[in-house]
């Protein structure tokens, strides 16, 4: 190539290798609006706004969310955003948690249904396997399956994480790949937390999948637990099976057995032992239709993952411990956000404590 003072062509320059983005536009809203936080501005909805066109241009959905977060009082049935923009952030969202969510990986698999912000949505299911149903000859009766059905009721219900940012981290050009890589690992185990529990359903929360399921005793062996448990999630299901276990144990089953065919996903919510399998087709999802982001420079929060009241309406404080943005030049951020889940027969989840490698 000639040089450049002979007039001879410039040369092309080198330019790093891309790949498609792996962030959604509710990601970009969120840090959009805590950068803007960080800078003090006056103005943050509308500096927030002005970020993402310089940052991610074309991002509409983006910018959407950031003003519906700053709309007050804000409402789902406004145009554009609750039919339109809000579904796309919610399924977009999920989809981006996936990686580090087996509950995100496995909404895809199941029915996935849009949630009423005020209405339960009841789901007919077969409490057993269907009757078969033979040849019909001409002129002849046809038959009848005879089943008995129940209901599978899921409404909204909220779920929610903070995440403290310190000002200096948000103000920094490697600011997005901590946050992004920050608030995927919060969501996740927030949903994961949930979705897997063994607890009962309340006025606030769902039933944890593992709810009411009777622990399969271990063998101790991992090929025997596999079986064992897919065996019980098969019974009067789809026959589609998948894992999901603590990254350390899906890890060692990757590498013991790299034959499996099945999906094994990894949970940061799970504790070590516990296997979980699913039958992916019997779970139903429901996504909410609203989104709530909102970022605070002047809160106090207690940093707990069982928070309690600041302060106690019957004694003195309770929570322990606080933090004060203000005091440290930290910045939270909220996002909450409508979830449902549900499993159409009892023996879609069953799952083993104790399960070894070996």
């Amino acid at each position: 190539m000639k040089s450049l003072s002979s007039g001879g062509p410039l040369p092309i320059p080198v330019r790093p290798a891309t790949s498609p983005a792996r962030d959604t536009s509710l990601v970009r809203a969120a840090f959009a609006l805590m950068r803007a936080h960080a800078v003090r501005d006056h103005d943050p909805e509308k500096r927030a706004a002005n970020i993402i066109r310089e940052s991610w241009p074309g991002d509409r959905a983006a910018i959407a969310a950031i003003e519906r977060a700053a709309i007050d009082p804000a409402t789902t049935s406004v145009p554009g955003w609750a039919e339109e923009v809000a579904p796309a952030l919610m399924g977009g969202f999920l989809e981006w948690m996936a990686p580090g969510s087996a509950a995100a990986a496995l909404a895809p698999s199941g029915i996935v249904i849009p949630l009423d912000e005020w209405k339960d949505i009841r789901l007919p299911t077969r409490n057993a396997a269907p009757t078969r149903i033979g040849w019909v000859g001409e002129a002849s009766a046809i038959p009848v399956s005879a089943g008995a059905f129940s209901l599978v009721v899921i409404g909204p219900k909220k779920m929610g994480c903070i995440l403290p940012f310190s000002t200096e981290l948000a103000k920094r050009s490697a600011a997005y790949a901590v946050f992004e890589t920050m608030l995927r690992r919060e969501a996740a185990i927030s949903l994961d937390s949930a979705y897997f529990a063994t607890t009962a359903g309340s006025a606030a929360a769902h039933a944890g999948m593992l709810y009411g399921v009777t622990p399969t005793p271990a063998t101790g062996y991992l090929d025997d637990d596999l079986a064992d448990l897919a065996a019980a999630v098969g019974a009067s299901g789809s026959g589609d099976v998948a894992f999901v276990a603590s990254p350390a144990l899906a890890a060692v089953m990757r590498v013991r057995r790299p034959d499996l065919t099945v999906p094994v996903l990894a949970s940061l919510a799970i504790p070590a032992g516990r296997l979980i399998a699913v039958d992916p087709q019997a779970l139903v999802h429901g996504i909410g239709r609203d989104v709530e982001i909102a970022a605070a420079e002047e809160a106090v929060i207690h940093m707990s993952d069982t928070p309690l009241e600041i302060v106690s309406a019957t004694g003195p404080t309770v929570a322990d411990p606080v933090r004060s943005m203000f005091q440290t030049n930290t910045l939270a951020l909220r996002l909450l956000m409508d979830v449902a889940f549900a499993k159409q027969r009892s023996g879609a989840v069953a799952y083993i404590d104790g399960a070894v490698w070996w």
